[in-house]
């Protein structure tokens, strides 16, 4: 359905094939993504789904996760299609997450789904932090007052009366001061967006307007900061509500949150803090995104012009092989033994899934990972070596099959 929530689209699927619990449901509906992508037992949730429906992973992401709002921006050279085969650790890490931490609802969209469709279903765009009203009809969302909110359908839940409605003013999103109006705008709009924006094209737009309109980037000076200017412009109960963190910041001091997205360098931050920032710098959305599409573009050729690489496969799987084993994975020796650009190697050795090993020899997440490699359950190696599962999990997510025998070859005892 359109704009429906992952979550909500399990809910749904679980009724029709009469399946009590997810994992049954999801169990049921792996073999049938055989011989895709990736084997059907690693799949994110988001491709079966996507199987479902009869869609690309991709368009499932696209429409149907909020992954557009939580990777809002990624380091250069990652910024992959949300649900694309090589995103996929990005896609089961967040892939089901909603970015608020309730389950709303507009009790006008529920009445007009059970009249058109005869039933109701939850939305991407009511479940967005800082947006408290419903985009089509402007009136306030409800919060679903249950500790298993998803576990029914939102007209259910009308039907119950167990929706707690918000009486703040304004109750129309139209009544609603300039900087919240364009906070909603700018929401709605990178929700529907296939891909991040890379962080230094988007952290080099940011700092440009910043400095357009006289803040400061450093820690250190007398002008305002953008975090300052954040404070001074948004409602503050609003703030509250939504930022709480930075509504207790004290003015003139480095609130890194916010004010270290206008350094190119600095990793990605969290993506309604991005949100929050455009709004508050921009007076509209379309002159945000226009002033973004433009940094992005011309930084996007400075960066396939700093790292073009004409090298191929063979390169990858032989002579870099040599140099990742002679130099102990140490990023600085590879990159400067073959002639890269150390920061092109990192996003390279991300995608060909070979991570840190500087501590190999005595770290037990890697002899965890020895275990695993060796035929021991996943939890059973965690345990062994008192790792928690998840850190295994992220390992071997991100790991290539290929580390192994790069860990034979140097000879450490893991």
């Amino acid at each position: 359905m359109p704009d429906e929530l992952a979550r909500s689209h399990v809910l749904r699927l679980r009724a029709i094939n009469q399946t009590s619990t997810q994992a049954q449901l999801f169990k049921s509906m792996r073999p049938a993504i055989e011989g895709r992508h990736i084997t059907h037992d690693e799949a994110p949730v988001l491709h079966l789904l996507a199987e479902a429906a009869g869609v690309s992973p991709e368009f499932y992401a696209t429409n149907h996760s909020m992954l557009p709002v939580l990777r809002v921006a990624s380091r250069p050279g990652t910024d992959l299609l949300h649900g694309s085969a090589d995103s996929a650790s990005f896609t089961r890490r967040l892939g089901m997450l909603t970015q608020s931490a309730d389950a709303y609802c507009c009790e006008v969209c529920s009445r007009e789904d059970l009249v058109q469709h005869g039933f109701s279903w939850f939305r991407r765009s009511h479940h967005l932090i800082g947006v408290e009203w419903c985009r089509k009809h402007a009136t306030r969302l409800s919060r679903i007052d249950s500790r298993e909110p998803f576990s029914k359908l939102p007209h259910r839940w009308c039907e119950e009366g167990t929706l707690v409605r918000n009486a703040t003013e304004p109750k129309s999103l139209w009544s609603a001061p300039s900087l919240v109006q364009t906070y909603v705008d700018l929401a709605f709009q990178i929700l529907t967006r296939d891909r991040p924006f890379p962080t230094d094209g988007l952290h080099l737009a940011l700092a440009s307007r910043a400095r357009s309109i006289g803040l400061r980037l450093s820690a250190q000076g007398q002008r305002q900061l953008l975090s300052d200017k954040v404070l001074a412009d948004a409602p503050l109960i609003w703030l509250r509500s939504h930022f709480p963190d930075i509504s207790e910041k004290v003015i003139s001091t480095f609130y890194s949150r916010i004010d270290n997205l206008l350094m190119p360098s600095t990793p990605a931050g969290v993506g309604h803090t991005y949100i929050l920032a455009l709004a508050t710098l921009y007076s509209t959305a379309s002159e945000a995104l226009a002033d973004i599409e433009t940094q992005v573009e011309q930084s996007r050729l400075q960066y396939k012009r700093r790292t073009r690489d004409v090298r191929g496969v063979a390169f990858w799987q032989g002579e870099f092989w040599e140099s990742y084993i002679r130099n102990l994975g140490n990023v600085a020796e590879i990159a400067r033994e073959l002639q890269i650009d150390p920061k092109y190697l990192r996003e390279k050795l991300q995608a060909l899934g070979l991570p840190s090993i500087k501590d190999l020899k005595f770290a037990p997440h890697w002899r965890a990972f020895r275990d695993f490699c060796d035929g021991m359950a996943v939890q059973t190696a965690a345990d062994r070596h008192n790792v928690p599962v998840q850190k295994l999990e992220e390992i071997l997510r991100t790991t290539s099959a290929r580390l192994r025998g790069a860990l034979r070859s140097m000879k450490f005892p893991i």
